[in-house]
């Protein structure tokens, strides 16, 4: 019996997110309106060819909430995220997760309404540990709130964690 030829790898886009922390320890998320589910997940986006990680986290939170990016924020978690049909000419994403604390501000970037719908980005909202604990509301990755809680309660890890799919 011949064995069955392995399934092919799935295309993964190279991301970059940030959890954008304030003083209060309120958490900057941003709701996505994809095909198939409206969810928050933290802002940022794709790397773009001849990018590093940080130049791309740069532009992304530049152009989607207006922040201008100090320093080298720690890397404290990797994820794969595999979801045909969310990103056109991929089948998911790997993303690294950078800590960004930060003053509070009104979130508000360079890219017009229409440019965000088209990345569809609906909102930004500044969520407290214990609104996330709460809501109905679906988060990436889906366990973000103990996850967040973590990171208050711990502080960063040494090493990225890799959360998996």
């Amino acid at each position: 019996m011949t064995p069955e030829p392995a399934a092919p790898r799935p295309k993964l886009r190279r991301s970059v997110r940030a959890l954008v922390v304030d003083p209060a320890d309120r958490l900057l998320l941003a709701q996505l309106t994809l095909p198939h589910v409206t969810l928050w997940a933290a802002p940022g986006g794709g790397i773009e060819p001849g990018e590093d990680d940080l130049t791309a986290l740069r532009r992304e939170l530049r152009e989607e909430i207006g922040l201008d990016l100090v320093g080298e924020p720690p890397l404290i978690w990797r994820r794969t995220v595999v979801l045909a049909g969310a990103i056109p000419g991929f089948d998911g994403q790997e993303e690294g997760y950078h800590w960004v604390r930060t003053d509070p501000f009104e979130p508000r970037g360079e890219l017009n309404d229409a440019e965000l719908a088209a990345e569809h980005l609906v909102r930004f909202r500044w969520w407290t540990l214990d609104e996330l604990e709460a809501t109905d509301a679906v988060l990436a990755p889906r366990d973000l709130a103990a996850r967040f809680g973590s990171l208050l309660r711990d502080g960063v890890p040494a090493a990225p964690l890799d959360l998996g799919l």
